[in-house]
């Protein structure tokens, strides 16, 4: 995959070399994103874990933050993060009674190539976007001692989404978003236990962005 996306990003800078300067510009936007979490496991195991122990990751909201070069009045490369959020583990199926278990802060940018409908002075431009994500977890934090480790995750990214001009210069903008968040987690204490979570975000975003 990251062969791929090196050849598709010297694919796209060659692109960007022939688009006439005139066609070029810039768009930083700032807003919120509330990061749904449909997560999935592998059931926890480990010695002493009993049968049908799981976990599930929570939901959490963060400041947005993303910078967008657009090359062409349709197609733009967009660098997507923000303010790392925090997550909760609580845990479930025969341990649900434990409560909350562990939290974890992700930090994840994410690499998109936007095409916008319409043309470049239409107030209303829906968009779509394709891309790849990048997460990487840290400062895992256990309520019961233990020491977590979560691998990091790299997978396709894709987002829909609209925006609205206010100005020539400044919109509104609202996007849903999703990636492929797999990561394998290994909790090391009096015992060994592990299990591979499978995130399966929907990001819901709306931003103001600024456009020079």
């Amino acid at each position: 995959m990251l062969r791929q996306f090196t050849a598709a990003a010297l694919a796209a800078c060659a692109t960007l070399a022939a688009v006439p300067a005139q066609a070029q510009q810039s768009v930083v936007s700032i807003g919120v994103s509330h990061i749904d979490i449909n997560s999935k496991t592998t059931g926890l195991r480990g010695i002493g874990v009993p049968p049908g122990a799981d976990l599930e990751v929570q939901d959490a909201t963060t400041l947005f933050l993303s910078y967008e070069y657009r090359f062409a009045p349709n197609w733009g490369v967009e660098l997507a993060a923000g303010i790392p959020p925090k997550h909760d583990t609580k845990a479930a199926g025969s341990i649900e009674f434990l409560g909350k278990v562990s939290s974890v802060k992700q930090m994840a940018p994410t690499f998109f190539v936007n095409y916008r409908f319409g043309d470049e002075g239409a107030q209303w431009r829906p968009f779509i976007g394709l891309g790849v994500n990048y997460t990487r977890f840290y400062d895992a934090k256990s309520e019961y001692g233990q020491k977590i480790e979560l691998s990091d995750s790299v997978g396709p990214a894709a987002q829909l989404g609209v925006s609205y001009a206010i100005t020539p210069e400044i919109s509104l903008c609202g996007a849903i978003a999703t990636a492929k968040v797999k990561s394998d987690l290994v909790a090391t204490g009096t015992t060994v236990q592990q299990t591979t979570i499978d995130f399966r975000p929907v990001v819901y975003t709306l931003a103001v962005s600024y456009k020079f």
